[in-house]
């Protein structure tokens, strides 16, 4: 994914996002030793393949196994097992009242989204978990501060999920920056809680780390879970459609950008259950689909994506570019919606969220903007 990020008056362009495998189908002999693959198993299936050597294990519904293969070895060797249900490469996954907040009329998304009916009432989120996983968050900026919890770095298999690229933090504003406390911005939703799942560092991070940290939202309370990433492979992957499925049986939903290709929508945000968002942008008071957004039938709504304010680390704020910044919009709102209805079921929440939008570009659904771009203030009982 590349994401475009500005300071203000200043734009910078990242180049996020680029996938590269140890192999890619159909070549299946693995070219180095340090290949790592992952295997999902059958489902009911516990004896482990005798492939490699497994460094990591866990399950979502079904065994999952990240295995790094030994010289002579081949991803068609692990796919001829009979426990084995998918078999792929650990590819890479790049980076990338009414309110007294001083930097509030830079916000341009929310003349756009209308939260302020929502912020008059005053909700109470205060119970409600979103995970973000990302390149972790700073938990000590101070629009985030006493909110952030740490939860674990699968990027460096360690507990510090401080934030150092930017992105994370970013995403987490976007969310849940604080309001009405006369700092920088705010954002959708006041009081959340935001888990800190670090899946990305400084060089990426990949498959099994961002498979990972779904199990570990899921497993820790989260009940809406945001994915700001995205590779540039079109094709539907498996594995996380067993991860997806574990989420929702466990009562959350996921959350994904649709990518900054201007093509077509890439995995994860293409898998079947993925609530998939596209990019607008605000142009000489037009709202169109930001020119970066990828589209296609996976997209389920859109949201502002271009030049967005929010928090960065050491305290700071710039404006980013990028269906990354498009997607927490919709994750506040689901957010708020389950704030608002603490006994409301999955379809309950969805069936509400797709009314609380203003239809763009062709009647109806369409690949550009979905379902339509949210609009927070619909999300209120009539």
């Amino acid at each position: 994914m590349r994401e475009k990020k500005m300071r203000l008056a200043k734009t910078i362009v990242l180049s996020f996002l680029t996938l590269a495998g140890c192999a890619n189908p159909p070549v299946l002999q693995l070219p180095s030793d340090e290949c790592e693959v992952i295997a999902m198993l059958k489902e009911g299936v516990t004896r482990e393949p005798e492939v490699g050597q497994i460094i990591n294990r866990f399950e979502m519904g079904k065994k999952y196994l990240v295995i790094r293969l030994l010289p002579g070895e081949s991803l068609k060797t692990l796919r001829a097992d009979p426990g084995v249900e998918v078999a792929l490469p650990n590819r890479p996954l790049p980076k990338m009242g009414q309110p007294d907040d001083p930097l509030l009329s830079l916000q341009w998304a929310f003349e756009r989204i209308k939260p302020q009916p929502c912020w008059d009432r005053l909700i109470d989120a205060s119970k409600v978990t979103v995970a973000v996983l990302d390149t972790g968050i700073d938990y000590e900026h101070p629009d985030l501060a006493g909110r952030v919890i740490k939860g674990f770095n699968f990027a460096d298999n360690n507990e510090d999920v401080m934030d150092r690229e930017g992105h994370g933090t970013h995403v987490a504003g976007i969310i849940g920056a604080a309001g009405n406390n006369e700092k920088g911005v705010c954002g959708v939703l006041w009081n959340v809680r935001l888990l800190a799942v670090k899946v990305l560092n400084q060089d990426g991070g990949n498959d099994a780390s961002a498979l990972a940290g779904i199990r570990y939202a899921v497993d820790h309370g989260a009940r809406v879970i945001n994915l700001s990433f995205n590779s540039n492979n079109t094709s539907v992957n498996p594995l996380y459609a067993t991860a997806l499925e574990y989420a929702r049986k466990q009562g959350a939903l996921v959350v994904a950008a649709a990518g900054n290709n201007g093509g077509e929508v890439t995995y994860p945000a293409n898998t079947p259950g993925c609530l998939t968002v596209s990019a607008t942008g605000n142009f000489r008071h037009w709202e169109w689909l930001s020119p970066f957004s990828n589209r296609g039938e996976s997209v389920t709504y859109s949201a502002p994506g271009a030049a967005i304010l929010s928090t960065v680390p050491k305290g700071g704020y710039e404006s980013y570019s990028g269906t990354s910044m498009a997607a927490p919009f919709v994750t506040g709102a689901i957010a708020t919606l389950m704030a608002l209805h603490p006994d409301w079921n999955l379809d309950q929440i969805e069936n509400r969220l797709a009314a609380a939008t203003d239809d763009l570009g062709d009647p109806g659904r369409d690949p550009l903007y979905g379902i339509g771009r949210i609009n927070l203030s619909k999300l209120l009982d009539p």
